[in-house]
C-alpha cells in the first residue's frame, strides 16, 4: 500500500511522540522519502533511540540512531498515517529475547507439512490396495 498521505505534520507529530531531539529537517526528508516511495508496505519502527525502516516486514539496512527522551518501553510504529504503540512481547518473548515460537515457526511448519504428506501418502497407498502388511 502506498503512503500518499504522508505529511510533514504527521511526521512532526511522530517525532514529537518519541521526544526526538535530532535535526528534524534531516529526519523529515529521510522518513518522507522512505514512506512515500513505492507501493510496498512500509513503516518506521522506533525503540531505544533507534529508527528501523521496515519494508514488507523486513528491516532495511538503514537504521538511524537518534537522540530521544522517550521513556516508554514499547515499540512505536509509524506508517505515515498513524502511530501505534506495540508491547515488546509482540516482537520479543516475555524474557525480552526473540521467542522460541517465533524463531521456530518456519521449521515447525515445514515439519508438520512433511508429516501430513507422509500420512496422506500412507492413506493413499492403503486405499489403493498397496498395503505391504
Amino acid at each position: 500500500m502506498q503512503n500518499q498521505t504522508v505529511s510533514i505534520e504527521k511526521i512532526d507529530f511522530f517525532l514529537d511522540h518519541i521526544a526526538c531531539r535530532n535535526d528534524r529537517e534531516y529526519l523529515h526528508k529521510n522518513i518522507y522519502r522512505f514512506l512515500s516511495a513505492g507501493t510496498e508496505d512500509r513503516h518506521i519502527l522506533y525503540r531505544n533511540n533507534t529508527l528501523y525502516y521496515i519494508q514488507n516486514d523486513k528491516a532495511k539496512p538503514e537504521v538511524e540512531s537518534i537522540k530521544s527522551h522517550y521513556a516508554g518501553d514499547e515499540f512505536i510504529r509509524f506508517n505515515g498515517r498513524k502511530i501505534t504503540r506495540i508491547n515488546p512481547e509482540y516482537y520479543l518473548g516475555s524474557a525480552q529475547k526473540p521467542s522460541a515460537f517465533m524463531s521456530g515457526i518456519g521449521s515447525a511448519w515445514a515439519h508438520e507439512w512433511s508429516s501430513n504428506n507422509n500420512n496422506n501418502n500412507n492413506n493413499n497407498n492403503n486405499n489403493n490396495g498397496n498395503n505391504n502388511g
